[in-house]
């Protein structure tokens, strides 16, 4: 009788914890135009993150929003800066994170 060889189980993540992780990555990048910011410009737009079980960002997308197109145009190149982040750590599957994020003046 042989036994097979099985893969470890990889443990489930919990999805705030990566929403959590994400969004610091938005705001590490977060550029908030000087331009939209003077004009008192604000925005708030739906986002979806995939993340892959190798735990990197597979597709970073704007899907909607109500804001100046500035602000969207700005996000959009934050999102393109995401693909292929490493959260560091695998899941047991691949993940959609759909998430709201703000352009909120302070």
């Amino acid at each position: 009788m042989t036994q097979e060889a099985s893969a470890p189980a990889v443990p489930p993540v919990d999805r705030n914890v990566l929403l959590d992780w994400v969004r610091a990555q938005i705001e590490k990048e977060k550029y908030y135009p000087p331009a939209a910011r003077n004009a008192g410009f604000e925005g708030q737009f739906q986002l979806l993150i995939k993340i892959g079980t190798d735990g990197k960002i597979t597709e970073a997308v704007v899907l909607e929003g109500k804001g100046h197109p500035m602000l969207r145009r700005s996000l959009e190149k934050i999102m393109a800066g995401l693909i292929g982040r490493d959260f560091g750590q695998t899941l047991p599957a691949p993940v959609e994170l759909p998430f709201e994020f703000e352009f909120k003046l302070n």
